[in-house]
């Protein structure tokens, strides 16, 4: 999907129609359409045509296109939870993997990222509250595992804005808030995580843009992506100009949030005033 939406972007900055596109390659409109969506694998011929067609010349780029041309063919690690995996969420563990850094906010919850195993599995199970057991055991290995594979990615940095709302609102109980509180305390240590908590009694905050991650690639190799969860599911943005606005949203409310060592420091007032 990634490499089809890359090449789509890429297509459209020259103006250029997806039937001449696919007449370039010799495949039809259709067949175009499920390369760019993800639905189909491009062949590595036409891979090397349509990145001469749409005057891709970095050679950092290319490279980058062709290595993820090659993955599609790789099982991915997320493969044994497609029972539980929709398309969206395989999309966001994709984008995970490739990012070398993540810039997140989220208004209601913690970030899947930073929770703990007893606080994934109260608001899975709060937005699933018909699922079986089984499902939602499932559904907490995946994340907990995503967050793993994080915590192991040495390269990659997650820049994070805390809304204090969600640390006020328990889930679970306050015994679990009490060890999630812990654990994002004991991660105010490494670098490679940035958390700023968003003060809920300050005027003015710019939240109001809703739950946003961003995605940055190494060395631009491919265009910034924006993934937005709600309730039903996902959107992803890739246009120019509105991941733009979402970045400057989003640089924003980091501005206003409390700096690292004052996010610590609220932290720890947490643990001693409310868990």
């Amino acid at each position: 999907m990634v490499l089809g939406k890359s090449l789509r972007a890429s297509r459209e900055a020259m103006g250029m129609s997806l039937k001449t596109a696919a007449d370039s390659i010799i495949v039809s409109v259709t067949t175009m359409s499920r390369t760019e969506t993800g639905h189909r694998r491009c062949k590595d011929g036409d891979l090397e045509h349509l990145m001469d067609l749409y005057l891709i010349i970095d050679d950092k780029q290319r490279q980058s296109l062709r290595e993820l041309n090659a993955s599609a063919n790789r099982r991915p690690w997320w493969q044994d939870w497609t029972d539980v995996a929709g398309k969206h969420l395989r999309t966001l563990v994709s984008f995970e993997e490739m990012a070398q850094r993540i810039r997140a906010y989220e208004p209601q919850f913690l970030p899947g990222l930073l929770q703990i195993e007893d606080y994934a599995r109260a608001v899975i199970r709060l937005g699933l509250p018909e699922a079986p057991d089984e499902e939602v055991e499932r559904r907490v290995a995946l994340r907990l595992q995503r967050g793993k594979r994080f915590a192991d990615s040495a390269p990659q940095k997650l820049i994070c804005v805390i809304d204090e709302t969600t640390l006020l609102r328990p889930y679970g109980s306050a015994e679990i808030m009490r060890r999630q509180v812990e654990y994002l305390l004991s991660l105010t240590e490494n670098p490679r995580y940035s958390m700023r908590i968003a003060e809920l009694g300050k005027l003015d905050v710019p939240a109001g843009f809703g739950p946003t991650t961003i995605f940055d690639f190494e060395e631009r190799r491919l265009t910034d992506i924006v993934y937005s969860e709600y309730f039903e599911g996902a959107f992803i943005l890739q246009e120019e100009q509105q991941v733009d606005m979402r970045k400057k949203a989003f640089d924003r409310l980091l501005g206003a949030s409390l700096s690292r060592a004052r996010s610590a420091q609220r932290l720890r007032d947490l643990l001693k005033k409310h868990y």
